[in-house]
């Protein structure tokens, strides 16, 4: 991907925005609880959600209020 430098500045931008936002954390025992989780009550709106499998089989879950 190629960008140019206002774009990679606007990107930038935004890449910091939701790295400063409040995020959540919830650790989940498996991976059905995760797509339960990510779509009830309501989905989720697309990247608002990180999912990171541990070594022990569960699951870390991030979201953005």
């Amino acid at each position: 991907m190629s960008l140019n430098r206002d774009e990679a500045t606007t990107l930038r931008t935004a890449a910091a925005a939701v790295a400063a936002a409040i995020w959540h954390h919830v650790t989940l025992s498996n991976a059905d609880d995760v797509v339960f989780f990510a779509n009830n009550p309501t989905p989720l709106p697309p990247g608002t959600l990180v999912v990171v499998g541990r070594a022990d089989g569960q699951f870390d879950v991030f979201w953005l209020e």
